[in-house]
């Protein structure tokens, strides 16, 4: 795979890459019948990076690291002559690779999220795409270094070419590190999303979206983020910022 420019946030590599341009990649890698790992960072996840050795370690060996957070752009923009092409958001990826794999008839996973909003999610999907061959499995008892055998081997029999590992990060990330391992596919690790296809989270508008305040429309409609939304808009730009002044301190 042909590597992509990348800018350094928070001394990881975060590649420039467009919506467009990642889908390009995922569906060869489909068509190919190669493992891809995909992940998608948000301010929190560098938080989290920077504070987890283990996490930072995981993250930098993922083969496309998409810029999906609004403040990693803004600052980047501010701070540095780097400019990221766009956001890629885990939600808008994760539906037109599925869109893409019912129309072309390959076979899609999502592990991850409450039994109820997978089972949902899985409803939803094979609503609107009748066709797609999809495997659905809430995973919230999965150890990450030590999955159920049952569900390693149901996975591995279904052959999915498209896995979407809804766990959080860095729970998600860990996963697809063990799952790799077992079976051949395009990993992305992606958080929220089975709530957003389930019904149980509304992204933001449009308009709301461009603006780069959707983590305030979320704060809205889910008063409990408060604690994640403090670590992206406060505690994010204060670890970049003093990682930008520690730098013209000592180049």
């Amino acid at each position: 795979m042909q590597k992509n420019k990348t800018i350094s946030v928070l001394g990881q590599s975060i590649d420039n890459i467009t919506l467009k341009e990642t889908l390009a990649i995922a569906t060869k890698a489909i068509k190919d019948d190669k493992n891809l790992t995909i992940a998608t960072v948000n301010p929190e996840f560098l938080v989290l990076a920077t504070r987890k050795n283990q996490f930072s370690s995981t993250l930098s060996t993922f083969d496309i690291r998409v810029p999906d957070g609004i403040g990693i752009l803004y600052l980047t923009n501010i701070f540095t002559r780097n400019r990221f092409k766009e956001r890629v958001a885990g939600v808008e990826l994760s539906e037109k690779l599925i869109e893409f794999c019912a129309h072309k008839g390959y076979k899609v996973a999502l592990i991850g999220g409450s039994a109820k909003a997978n089972k949902k999610a899985c409803k939803n999907l094979l609503a609107k795409h009748p066709s797609l061959a999809l495997y659905g499995s809430s995973a919230e008892i999965i150890d990450p270094s030590n999955p159920p055998p049952k569900l390693l081997a149901k996975l591995a029999s279904f052959k999915p070419q498209l896995t979407l590992v809804a766990l959080g990060a860095p729970k998600q990330e860990y996963f697809i590190r063990t799952l790799e391992k077992s079976i051949k596919s395009v990993f992305i690790g992606v958080g929220g999303t089975v709530d957003f296809i389930a019904g149980a989270a509304r992204r933001a508008p449009l308009f709301v979206r461009k603006i780069g305040l959707e983590w305030l429309w979320r704060l809205f409609c889910e008063p409990r983020r408060f604690k994640r939304i403090i670590n992206a808009t406060i505690v994010f730009p204060a670890y970049y910022i003093k990682n930008i002044l520690k730098q013209k301190i000592n180049p």
